[in-house]
């Protein structure tokens, strides 16, 4: 029992690390400019 605790606690720990690489890649690059769009509704 104590290996699988082991192998899971390994592949939560790789998840982690992974998703906090690929963040750290995302913050790196410029920040793309967000669209807002507005669209106007007239008042019966």
């Amino acid at each position: 029992m104590g290996h699988v605790v082991a192998i899971f606690g390994t592949l939560i720990a790789l998840n982690l690390g992974f998703g906090y690489w690929l963040s750290e890649q995302n913050q790196a690059e410029d920040p793309q400019e967000g669209v807002v769009e507005v669209e106007e509704v007239p008042v019966d």
